[in-house]
């Protein structure tokens, strides 16, 4: 087929989709607007693209056409300049004025399309610089899609509970403001540092994720007017999301289960840490009953949340019930007006409040509402036009979510900052609640609305080595903390021996004492290493187990839907 004419086919049913979905568009008349702006251009762009082979070309015309694509995607809100250039470059086409003001806010489409024509990679490699300045292409997509964001702080929050089941193994002073209440604090007690240490508010974090990945997609659809889609998918997800989230949740116990039957977790059971040895369980006393411990174990976990195996899991059954509550809460509201369906979300989120749902259930509505937010046209044109008072305004919101996240989990009472946080905890939260719990949620999801609306806090948490660790998130949590009761814990206490501790009233020997630290200088080197083989492990995972457990998930759907619910109709642009 000549290339001019696939580039024909594709462009109609791109701008068919864009008619029919809206896709990258949030209403349909500015989807409609684009599909009949973009129309005019294709006829000229098709005549550039069929007319320049690249096999044969010389190299001053594909650097000429390159230049162009170049410019066409980097410089997308400056038309006087885009004329200016296509005349230099005699290409003979001008681009009409009413597409330059829909690349001025959708210039997403505008560089698929153009980077399409130009026969190269829509995204090309970090390497690969554009006319941009100093920053890359893909630098700049990650920058103006929310999903790296979002990678970004989950690969924050991941690590931040690692660091506080490590603090509260090895330092559980430091979940105290202070290190008595007429002593000083140390660096890691003092507000906003402490942040570094405080993995609760991690877990809320991970809920408002939740809430607005799985709500973003749906609510799109919805304002652009197929509903009917937003419901289909909807529904593929909410069966999808068990089979993803729980098998994962399966390998990770299976894998603690056997290295408990083979003594992995002996020296765990009597080292000198409260939370290793509360943590870390006995093997069975057969082999029937190892068995019979392992499935008993692999119900209670999504039942009651306990897992002897792996005690943190007790967060993955709160965590799945949040997301059953988005789903419902989509199916209910997808036929909406977007203004009434953001005010009952907001009235959701008051009734989780006050009904004392602080774990999981206002954050998960918290992630509703701001993605809601993020797709509404008005809001973030308002925000767009008073640069000023969104800059102040976002990082208001980020000093206090992180001072809310800073509220300590014990001995409040011993800091004058935690103190104060106290009191206004009283006239805030329902009575009877635990502070511990709100201040967190209360944290994350004042925190999450200020990243949202500020550019600098987009920028860094677009990085790619917070993407990357984001990506290893999910393994990460899973395989945390058996981790530390294993090498960890071998690498900290296996060379020491435990203390003799006398002899009792009667002449009897004592039990000997925990099993101490062999050497505290060994801290420094073993935790940066246990950092480095820990994400090691999660790329194994997520290379190995995740694509796994995604073929299983996939192959159960292949045998229980129907026929005419197997096959997605695939958008162009998503």
């Amino acid at each position: 087929m000549h290339a001019g004419q696939a580039n024909q086919d594709y462009y109609g049913a791109l701008l068919k989709q864009v008619k029919n979905t809206g896709a990258g568009f949030p209403t349909a008349a500015a989807a409609a607007a684009a599909a009949a702006a973009a129309q005019q251009c294709f006829p000229t762009l098709d005549r550039e693209r069929s007319g320049i082979d690249t096999r044969s070309a010389p190299p001053s015309q594909l650097h000429q056409r390159r230049e162009y694509v170049q410019i066409k995607s980097s410089k997308l809100g400056n038309c006087q300049a885009e004329r200016h250039r296509q005349e230099k470059l005699d290409i003979g086409t001008t681009i009409p004025s009413p597409l330059c003001n829909i690349i001025t806010r959708y210039n997403a489409l505008v560089v698929s399309l153009a980077s399409l024509i130009s026969g190269n990679d829509p995204y090309p490699a970090e390497k690969r610089r554009g006319l941009g300045g100093r920053k890359s292409r893909a630098f700049m997509y990650r920058l103006q899609h929310a999903d790296f964001c979002l990678k970004g702080l989950r690969g924050i929050a991941s690590v931040l509970v690692v660091t506080a089941h490590i603090c509260r193994s090895l330092a559980p002073h430091l979940l105290s403001p202070a290190m008595s209440d007429k002593l000083p604090p140390t660096l890691l007690q003092l507000p906003f540092i402490r942040c570094l240490v405080m993995g609760r508010a991690s877990v809320a974090i991970f809920a408002i994720v939740t809430g607005y990945v799985n709500s973003l997609g749906p609510l799109k659809k919805s304002r652009a007017g197929n509903a009917d889609a937003a419901l289909s998918g909807v529904a593929k997800s909410t069966f999808r999301r068990f089979g993803r989230f729980m098998i994962p949740a399966v390998v990770a116990t299976v894998f603690s289960w056997l290295g408990c039957q083979f003594g992995a977790y002996d020296i765990a059971r009597v080292a000198d840490s409260q939370w290793i040895r509360d943590t870390s369980p006995e093997s069975s006393t057969s082999f029937a009953g190892a068995f019979y411990d392992l499935f008993k174990n692999l119900g209670t976990t999504w039942i009651d949340g306990f897992n002897t195996y792996d005690r943190i899991q007790w967060t993955l059954t709160y965590l799945l019930k949040g997301s059953m509550m988005t789903y419902l809460s989509l199916f209910a509201l997808v036929y909406v007006k977007p203004r009434w369906r953001m005010l009952i979300i907001a009235g959701m989120f008051y009734f989780k409040w006050k009904s004392g749902d602080a774990l999981v259930g206002f954050n998960i509505f918290c992630g509703i509402f701001l993605a809601d937010v993020s797709v509404d046209g008005d809001i973030t044109s308002f925000a767009a036009a008073h640069p000023f008072f969104q800059a102040v305004g976002s990082s208001i919101l980020i000093f206090l979510g992180l001072l809310f996240c800073s509220y300590p989990e014990e001995n409040p009472e011993w800091a004058r900052w935690s103190t104060k946080l106290l009191h206004f905890g009283y006239w805030i939260f329902p009575s009877g609640v635990e502070f511990s719990r709100y201040y967190p949620g209360l944290g994350a999801d004042v925190l999450a609305a200020g990243v949202m609306f500020n550019a600098t806090a987009k920028k860094l948490l677009s990085l790619r080595f917070l993407c990357w660790m984001g990506k290893l998130s999910w393994p990460v949590y899973l395989l945390h903390a058996p981790l530390i009761r294993t090498v960890l814990t071998w690498v900290l206490f296996g060379a020491s021996v435990r203390p003799p501790q006398g002899k009792d009233q009667n002449g009897n020997d004592l039990p000997p004492g925990w099993l101490p630290i062999a050497n505290r200088w060994v801290i420094f080197f073993a935790l940066p290493l246990f950092y480095v083989f820990l994400y090691r492990v999660a790329g194994l995972w997520a290379s190995y187990v995740d694509p796994w457990c995604t073929n299983v998930t996939q192959r159960f759907e292949d045998l229980v839907f129907r026929d005419d619910a197997k096959v997605d109709k695939p958008l162009l642009l998503s």
